[in-house]
């Protein structure tokens, strides 16, 4: 019988090293996506010199913990993770550093032919990926690819009779696709690329998700759509979709950093609760002109979102948006609709929209601090597609809407009961600077949608077109049953016909003066009417200048302690507006 030696301690560490590692390993791995490498091969081990070819592949192979890393290229994909992370091992999708990583949900579409300004091409789907899936009613063609403003978009028309410059018309039953580019172009020399995937990246009801630094574009619908917990959308570009950039719902989710704009409809959005949009640019959003009272802008937050246990809850509640840019949109900067209740909307830029830079509609108890909201317009007069119900989300018909003096608000509260509104300012705006309106709505019996209970304190409202503070009143037997309260302002028109104060629409008295407003109203009694003096309001600077008159007139409040840059406010000598001087 041979007797073996026993290893020694300096062995047995070294084994146990080795173990460890090995299942660090496996519980943690790297992968490699890179679909110009040679080697590239959804049949390989996923290496950096073998690499897969699809992300999707990956998104079907990566279990908690691990990550791949996508090399450059155009992935013509949809990607749908098979499973969540889990906390402490999230699954990371991640471009690589440095490298243009473009998901697209288009596809070039060749052999066309010309008939006068009109390009055709039957059977246009012959040459595409036969998967399921696909749409057979594409919402948009590229005609000049691109990121931002430089792309060139054509959208579908429902009808051939309706087809013009800039526009597409697919014919089902013959699978013909018609359209009419945009200046001059050669789709036979250059073919366009057609959107016939309804959404590129779709994680739904996955959590401990990580999406980081990609570009995706061109999708039918939406383009991301992140549905779960805990997971990270940061660092990625989308634009270009034919509705929705990206939608996020669920739990504890944080989307920072992205740039949604350019897309048919809005930037961002979606429901949830305790998430984080932060740090986002949310620009030049509803390409397409989709009824702006209806659903479009920068962010629109509203809708049912299902959790863990499978329970519906509606809207995006006790969440926080905060350091985001949300300008040049065809429609409000950053929208919340519908019981969307007990949020933080803090130190946004809200500016040069077609529509209110922030607005808070039938929600309750948000508080809406620190923001610049600045430049926002009326809507011109002209054709927005507007949603028919019980339709497909491709039937939205075509309706003329006359241009209006209402909607061009810095800040707009529709009815949505006990909100603050905190230390904010409201720049040339053509609509009124800050507005509790929207009256009584009764679309749900069960929850009282009043513009009442507001409190409005400490904002500084410079030379808006409409009123500076619109405050809705509802008297009854001499008492406000509304009950909203204003003070610590201040208000500036720099000519007669930029009004103080009215206390309703329409037929609501307005006022010319601050002093008429106190008097009448009894609201604002330490308000103040002078000139805020700002750094370079043409270039969005509102910090304060020496002889301001909102220096030390406001009052410290316990909402709002600190500044939009951060810096605390003293208790004696807090400034009216978004910024606490350092004077």
């Amino acid at each position: 019988m041979t007797t073996r030696a026993k290893p020694s301690a300096g062995a047995l560490m070294a084994g146990l090293c080795l173990l460890l590692v090995t299942v660090g390993r496996e519980s943690a791995a790297t992968y490699y996506v890179a679909q110009g490498n040679a080697k590239a091969s959804d049949r390989g081990p996923g290496t950096a010199v073998q690499p897969w070819k699809t992300i999707n592949h990956a998104a079907q192979v990566l279990k908690p913990g691990d990550t791949v890393i996508v090399k450059a290229g155009i992935y013509r994909e949809a990607v749908q993770p098979a499973r969540s992370g889990e906390p402490g091992k999230p699954i990371i999708y991640q471009a690589a550093p440095g490298e243009t990583v473009v998901v697209s949900g288009a596809y070039p579409v060749a052999d066309w032919q010309r008939d006068g300004k009109i390009w055709r091409r039957s059977k246009w789907q012959a040459d595409l990926p036969k998967e399921d899936g696909l749409t057979p009613r594409p919402q948009m063609m590229v005609q000049k690819d691109g990121v931002y403003g430089e792309a060139v978009a054509l959208y579908p028309v429902l009808k051939r009779e309706d087809l013009r410059e800039g526009y597409f018309y697919v014919d089902q039953a013959a699978q013909e696709i018609s359209a009419i580019p945009i200046g001059e172009a050669d789709f036979q020399a250059r073919p366009p690329e057609v959107a016939i995937r309804s959404v590129v990246f779709s994680a739904d009801r996955k959590n401990y998700v990580q999406i980081e630094g990609f570009q995706f574009r061109y999708s039918s619908w939406i383009t991301v759509a992140v549905g779960g917990d805990h997971n990270l959308i940061e660092g990625n570009t989308i634009t270009w979709s034919g509705f929705g950039g990206l939608s996020v719902s669920g739990e504890a989710t944080t989307v920072r950093n992205n740039d949604l704009s350019y897309n048919g409809d809005n930037g961002l959005g979606g429901a949830g609760i305790n998430l984080l949009i932060e740090e986002n640019r949310m620009n030049h959003n509803n390409q397409r002109l989709f009824d702006s009272w209806w659903h479009a802008g920068g962010a629109k937050l509203i809708g049912e979102w299902t959790d863990a246990a499978g329970v519906k809850h509606g809207g995006f509640s006790k969440s926080i948006i905060r350091n985001n840019e949300a300008a040049y949109n065809v429609g409000p900067g950053i929208w919340l609709d519908t019981e969307c209740d007990d949020n933080i909307i803090e130190g946004n830029r809200g500016h040069d929209n077609e529509g209110p830079g922030i607005m808070v509609e039938v929600s309750q108890r948000n508080l809406v601090r620190n923001n610049l909201a600045y430049r926002n317009r009326n809507p011109v007069t002209g054709y927005y597609l507007t949603y028919i119900p019980n339709h497909d989300f491709e039937d939205y018909p075509p309706v003329l809407r006359s241009s209006t003096d209402f909607d061009g608000f810095g800040i707009y509260v529709s009815s949505s009961p006990y909100t603050k509104v905190l230390h904010n300012t409201c720049y040339s705006n053509e609509g009124p600077g800050i507005v509790v309106g929207g009256g009584d709505r009764t679309e749900n019996p069960n929850l009282p949608w009043t513009p009442s209970h507001a409190i409005v304190m400490d904002n500084l409202l410079m030379n808006n077109q409409g009123e500076q503070l619109m405050l809705q009143r509802n008297l009854k037997n001499g008492a406000d049953e509304y009950a909203n309260i204003s003070d610590y302002n201040l208000l500036f028109g720099a000519s007669e016909r930029r009004l103080a104060a009215s206390n309703g629409y329409g037929a609501g008295d307005k006022y010319q003066s601050l002093a008429d407003w106190q008097n009448a109203s009894g609201q604002d009694a330490h308000s103040v009417w002078g000139e805020p003096l700002f750094q370079r309001a043409i270039e969005g600077d509102f910090r304060l200048l020496p002889g301001s008159a909102a220096l030390g007139k406001g009052r410290l409040h316990p909402d709002a302690p600190l500044d939009i840059t951060g810096r605390e406010r003293p208790e004696n000598k807090v400034d009216i507006g978004a910024y606490q001087s350092a004077l």
